[in-house]
């Protein structure tokens, strides 16, 4: 009879410390997937980035697309846009968008965009601009 109520204690402790983390700690778990997402966007510009200096030293000139980087072989594959990125009339996530002649890659920010841009900024990394190119939140853009 007592293993019986140390054991229902202990289920009972366990659950009480589950709801907790829940309930307290849903924001963190939140944040922190919120940082590994600008991250990987980070990374995905930095790959972009690395391609087209690479293909412009040895062509002496830029790529026209994302997909003549990956031709060329100095990307595996066009990275696909991380879970924060906009997404279509069809749900689908947006894709990069290579403009050399702007000097930068842009992705469309989706769902909570100022919480983006303000884990954008701690990291050190590319900006946030709106539509004309000023500081705003519907776009992350990444210096070529």
């Amino acid at each position: 009879m007592f293993q019986l109520i140390v054991a229902v204690i202990a289920i009972a402790l366990v659950i009480a410390l589950t709801l907790a983390s829940i309930f307290y700690g849903g924001e963190a778990f939140t944040r922190s997937s919120l940082k590994a997402n600008v991250a990987a966007m980070v990374n995905q510009a930095q790959q972009i980035s690395g391609a087209h200096t690479l293909y412009k030293t040895d062509f002496s000139r830029n790529a026209t697309s994302l997909q003549a980087l990956e031709d060329a072989g100095y990307l595996a594959d066009v990275p696909t846009a991380p879970k924060i990125a906009a997404t279509d009339a069809n749900g689908d996530v947006v894709a990069w968008v290579y403009r050399p002649a702007d000097g930068g890659v842009y992705l469309e920010l989706g769902n909570e965009p100022e919480e983006t841009c303000e884990a954008v900024a701690q990291n050190g990394a590319g900006s946030c601009q709106d539509a004309a190119g000023n500081e705003g939140t519907e776009f992350f853009q990444f210096p070529l």
